[in-house]
């Protein structure tokens, strides 16, 4: 469905289950109910600012 390759990153559709997974391995599972409640962009302001903490060197929590 989505994908990014320079970070192996993507995200599926299995059955009733929507999943996403990292060229490493780990991968998550959720159901279509539980994807349709994330807040998308609160989700990307949230990876925006770890991102800039952690090219700072700050500790992301």
């Amino acid at each position: 469905m989505w994908s990014d390759d320079e970070i192996g990153l993507s995200v599926w559709v299995n059955g009733s289950s929507v999943e996403l997974t990292m060229g490493d391995g780990w991968s998550g599972r959720l159901t279509a109910e539980q994807a349709a409640r994330i807040d998308a962009g609160g989700f990307a302001d949230a990876i925006r600012v770890a991102c800039a903490r952690a090219t700072e060197g700050v500790a992301v929590p």
